[in-house]
């Protein structure tokens, strides 16, 4: 039997009755200690540290003695895993596994996050160094990895750690994701952003890190303006790197499923301008759209294969306005690449594709 579990109470959430002033209060707080970046950063990393050992008991006590029981655990936060092998232990024949899901290991994530909002590179510094040291324990105390392709792990421990996790095994699991449905057309959701009818719209959907490259999307919006006025940049997301004000650039904010697939809809062209990549799942949504994407040859994306697909030899703002320029001198093809990018998903990165994998997976987990 195959049994998915998630806590009772989720990791970011407060506990108690009196949830909504516990999260008001807090949001009180950071607005009125990011005035003082340093000690801003330093109560950031108190709260994350406390989250950190609270994992675990986020669970129920018949999940947790569910997990004791079981012959496999597979654990998509190694957090978890950690506070799991550290308070509880690895049961008698218990096979674990750990899959990820970050560009690069959380510890980094988690620092250069820290340091975009708080400002302090000393502070991120010591805070990576004491969870990379926990995190790659983690990963050696597991049986084996499980990623949607070993390029995927790529941009784990470049600087720190790497030989030292290389042995381990991996065991690829390509992914997959639920098809997008639009709601209204692309000509509704463009009127309602008040793009004028002819514009090409490019699109970018996802974090505001300079991981996911959205840095690159503003500098690329900001030279589009001298050298291809008629082009218009949508993007949608949240994140420690600001949305400048440019008037070929809509900024949506974060936007739920059904408002993403409109979205998504609305574009010709999907940028994913990654520095580093797990496996971008907005990708393989804009797969299912039917939409061209640009984007750049790095982690999972490596292993996608698509003429619809177009890889960036350089990234920079140049390099993409060429590739952009290139795909719309002839519109049909750029709609065949389209088809193409659907046809790969619906027989390879669909949900039913994705589940039959799984299905496998645990099969051979279990012997």
């Amino acid at each position: 039997m195959i049994k998915i579990m998630a806590p009772e109470i989720p990791l970011y959430e407060p506990r108690g009755e009196n949830k909504g002033s516990a999260r008001q209060s807090f949001l009180v707080l950071k607005r009125l200690l990011r005035k003082v970046p340093l000690i801003y950063g330093f109560v950031i990393a108190v709260a994350g540290y406390s989250r950190f050992r609270d994992i675990l008991s986020r669970f129920t006590q018949p999940q947790i003695a569910e997990m004791k029981f079981s012959k496999v655990l597979v654990f998509h936060e190694w957090r978890l895993a950690y506070t799991y092998l550290e308070r509880i232990g690895r049961q008698r024949g218990q096979k674990i596994f750990l899959m990820s899901h970050s560009p690069v290991e959380w510890a980094r994530e988690y620092a250069d996050t820290l340091r975009l909002y708080a400002g302090s590179s000393l502070l991120s510094e010591v805070v990576y160094r004491f969870y990379v040291e926990k995190e790659i324990a983690t990963w050696l105390s597991c049986d084996g990895l499980l990623a949607p392709s070993r390029h995927s792990l790529d941009g784990y421990f470049a600087s720190y750690g790497r030989k030292r996790v290389e042995e381990l095994q991996v065991i690829e699991v390509p992914t997959g994701v639920k098809e997008l449905v639009p709601q209204r057309s692309p000509e509704e959701t463009r009127k309602a952003w008040g793009i004028p009818q002819g514009a090409k719209v490019l699109g970018f959907f996802g974090r505001r890190h300079p991981h996911k490259g959205y840095d690159i999307f503003c500098e690329l919006a900001s030279a589009a303006l001298r050298e291809a006025p008629e082009l218009v940049f949508v993007s949608a997301g949240d994140g420690p790197v600001s949305c400048p004000s440019l008037p070929n650039l809509v900024h949506l904010g974060f936007l739920r499923e059904d408002r993403l697939a409109d979205a998504i809809a609305a574009c010709d062209i999907v940028i994913v301008p990654n520095r580093v990549n797990y496996f971008d799942l907005i990708i393989l949504e804009a797969m299912s759209l039917g939409k061209s994407v640009i984007t750049t040859r790095v982690g999972g994306a490596k292993s996608i294969t698509s003429p619809g697909v177009s890889f960036l030899e350089k990234l920079d703002s140049g390099t993409i306005l060429s590739t952009i320029s290139e795909l719309f001198l002839e519109e049909l093809r750029l709609e065949e690449k389209g088809k193409a990018n659907r046809l790969l998903y619906e027989q390879f990165y669909s949900l039913h594709a994705f589940g039959k994998r799984h299905l496998n997976l645990a099969r051979s987990l279990l012997l």
